[in-house]
């Protein structure tokens, strides 16, 4: 590291929060703003120039680009996630880089699975047992298969699944680069 790991520390707080403000506003909107990904190339752009040692800007540059055309192939074919995962996705390859994007995608596919399954279950669950009483439907809405029903007509909010994926990413730099 050039300047020492503090500011880069300082930066990958910063995806960390903006990854989890992507998955947090995919919940709740099925939208990712394209803020969000411009941010995260800026803070990758920043990470390149206060630790050049740390990237490989060629084939960075090479992994982001292949991710975005591949995912944007995939959601004109058959859109099984948004654009908005798609530019989230290759936003965070810049920062991942060819050390760590393979883990990242496999990361985030099965985080995707496993949240896909649990979502499936929660559903079967509540169609078999519909909670009929008042009281609890009044406390928590979502405890019904009515208000479950649409999570089974639209897209999974798979921005959660990137986030799990984009974590673990800077769990693991930020134990290669000895901070913990």
């Amino acid at each position: 590291m050039t300047l020492g790991i503090y500011p880069v520390m300082a930066l990958m707080a910063a995806v960390s929060i903006l990854i989890m403000y992507a998955a947090v506003s995919d919940i709740h909107t099925m939208k990712i703003r394209n803020w969000v990904s411009i941010t995260m190339v800026g803070l990758a752009l920043a990470r390149a120039v206060l630790a050049p040692d740390t990237i490989d800007p060629v084939m960075d540059l090479v992994w982001a680009g292949s991710v975005f055309a591949i995912g944007v192939a995939i959601w004109h074919i058959k859109p099984i996630f948004g654009a908005g995962d798609v530019k989230l996705i290759s936003a965070f390859m810049l920062w991942a880089g060819s050390a760590y994007g393979f883990e990242f995608l496999v990361a985030t596919a099965i985080a995707g699975g496993v949240a896909s399954i649990f979502v499936v279950l929660v559903v079967a669950f509540l169609k078999i047992f519909d909670l009929q009483l008042a009281a609890v439907r009044r406390a928590v809405p979502a405890l019904s298969y009515d208000a479950a029903a649409p999570i089974l007509k639209r897209a999974f909010p798979y921005g959660v699944a990137i986030c799990v994926g984009a974590h673990l990413v800077l769990y693991y730099q930020a134990l290669s680069w000895g901070v913990f």
